[in-house]
């Protein structure tokens, strides 16, 4: 958490969240709490885009090249046209390496 984060003073609100619907409602263990911060909800999207701005060069170059979700401009079309083609091109080196190993397989005996 970046340190000026933490010096902001909100009023947070907690709210009892029940675990087991079909359990003891009054049994403290079947509560569980959840903080509610109205920074946070309030200004949530200039935030993330914030630390996107940040983190966007860092983690291109941690993410894999075939990683399709959560990058800008990528998406489910990109995944199935690399899956496809990869497919296609393993296909057509497996046609054009099987034969002649069979081929010289069958000489060989």
């Amino acid at each position: 958490m970046p340190p000026n984060f933490k010096t902001v003073s909100a009023p947070m609100v907690s709210i009892p969240l029940i675990k087991d619907k079909t359990g003891n409602f009054n049994d403290m263990d079947n509560y569980r709490a959840i903080t509610l911060s109205p920074v946070i909800s309030k200004h949530s999207k200039l935030f993330e885009m914030v630390v996107l701005e940040i983190c966007s060069d860092a983690m291109s170059k941690l993410t894999d090249p075939l990683q399709f979700g959560f990058k800008s401009n990528i998406g489910y079309a990109d995944a199935i046209f690399t899956s496809l083609l990869s497919n296609t091109l393993l296909t057509e080196a497996a046609q054009s390496i099987l034969p002649p190993l069979i081929l010289e397989k069958r000489l060989i005996q």
